[in-house]
């Protein structure tokens, strides 16, 4: 079905009823900016970040924001469809499918096999973008186990609604159970060693990775230590990275600023 072309009328209309929002939105993008081109930003702001990305992802503002000022929106998000369909022909053990700078380090997509060995992806680029309406931004699917995937949208929600983000509560959806048995199965943790003979110790990730499935009843807590870094807050981080570095988003940020 073709979507109805807005009037002059209603564009005004809806831009005088977001316009309290659009004044919030360019306040959280301020933050979110700030926050992630820390160089090691606080876990405790990350997981209340979860709140500004619910409403501006989840509830639709940065779409609703956009539509009389802006058009349509779209974020550059990395190109994950090589990895889905390897996925699809073989189920990974884990995937960390996303990219984004923390802790001095540039980090890509991480995959991990049932047994030894690494497989080639066919046609997958790292570094590769493709526009994503806000839509299917939030649905993007960015870490899986055992061949089961789970959203930013999902994270999103995982960290709000149960992990302390703006509620505290257990996990209503299977995809935030998910969540939760993936941050028991993989940790990360900023240590300082040297890489190899001669060569000066420097931080670097450690990572630890349970093949097993966890199946605790409780969340693994959020840790304050700025050195373990968890795997859902990572994923907020590059969630609002993208955000705020996309073309779209600081287009409409310059037309809230001179009309709005």
């Amino acid at each position: 079905m073709a979507k109805t072309i807005m009037t002059d009328a209603e564009k005004l209309a809806m831009k005088e009823a977001t316009q309290d929002a659009a004044s919030v939105l360019i306040d959280d993008l301020q933050y979110i900016r700030a926050l992630v081109e820390q160089e090691q930003p606080d876990a405790g702001d990350i997981r209340r970040l979860s709140a500004q990305l619910r409403r501006i992802i989840v509830e639709g503002d940065l779409r609703k924001i956009a539509a009389p000022r802006t058009g349509k929106i779209e974020i550059q998000a990395p190109d994950l469809r090589a990895i889905y369909r390897a996925n699809d022909d073989k189920p990974f053990a884990f995937v960390a499918a996303d990219e984004f700078s923390t802790h001095g380090l540039q980090l890509g997509t991480l995959t991990m096999e049932h047994g030894s060995g690494a497989r080639t992806i066919p046609g997958y680029q790292p570094g590769a973008r493709v526009p994503l309406r806000t839509e299917v931004f939030q649905n993007q699917r960015v870490l899986c186990l055992n061949g089961n995937w789970v959203s930013r949208g999902d994270i999103i929600k995982y960290v709000a609604n149960v992990a302390h983000g703006v509620h505290s509560g257990e996990p209503k959806e299977s995809a935030h159970l998910l969540v939760r048995q993936i941050r028991h199965a993989m940790t990360i943790e900023m240590i300082n060693a040297s890489p190899g003979p001669g060569i000066p110790p420097l931080d670097m990730p450690k990572i630890n990775f349970d093949h097993q499935p966890v199946f605790s009843p409780e969340d693994p807590p959020l840790q304050p230590n700025p050195k373990n870094l968890d795997v859902a807050l990572i994923h907020l981080l590059s969630t609002a990275q993208l955000i705020v570095l996309s073309p779209d988003v600081i287009l409409l940020e310059k037309a809230i600023a001179e009309d709005g």
